[in-house]
């Protein structure tokens, strides 16, 4: 399997948001509130994808929404601006390492099947950049699986808008 890996420039990519993200509220995800609201995105997103392995599981992901020792976890739901009743999307951003230089990661971006396509993903991702560079990140990382074309495309796209290193990486 094919794993791309990306190092977005964290100042190149704060001007990625401008007249591309969808009109959202992009808020805090509370882990009591929210719970239920992540796990109809992510089983939306499983079916759309065929997914039905464990990685991919609601549990899976809400279990790594959670900060421990060493790795800081934030993450962020994007609501539609009219009537918020359920989610669009999903972002979650790791900080790992106690020491410097940290690394920043984002560890999911999932949005609705049926929201797809009108700038919440690029929303998303503009908010975990404005807040990664508020912790004084240069570089957040990202992986995709090859195997995932609109994915893959859409992190091309972001990566060309924000000083992108791509490596591509076999794995098997």
């Amino acid at each position: 399997m094919e794993i791309l890996f990306h190092s977005l420039d964290v100042e190149a990519g704060r001007r990625l948001g401008a007249g591309r993200c969808a009109p959202v509220d992009v808020r805090p995800f509370d882990h009591g509130a929210d719970a239920a609201a992540v796990f109809a995105v992510v089983e939306a997103c499983r079916a759309a994808a065929g997914q039905d392995d464990a990685a991919f599981a609601p549990a899976g992901i809400a279990a790594e929404l959670v900060s421990r020792p060493g790795r800081r976890v934030d993450a962020w739901l994007a609501w539609p601006q009219e009537e918020p009743s359920e989610p669009l999307g999903l972002v979650a951003v790791v900080e790992a390492g106690e020491r410097e230089p940290r690394r920043f990661s984002i560890a999911w971006l999932l949005v609705h099947p049926q929201a797809r396509r009108r700038g919440i993903a690029t929303a998303l991702v503009a908010h975990a950049l404005a807040a990664v560079h508020g912790r004084g990140a240069a570089r957040l990382a990202v992986e995709t699986h090859g195997a995932w074309p609109a994915a893959s495309s859409f992190w091309r796209s972001i990566a060309s808008s924000a000083g992108d290193v791509i490596e591509n990486a076999e794995i098997v």
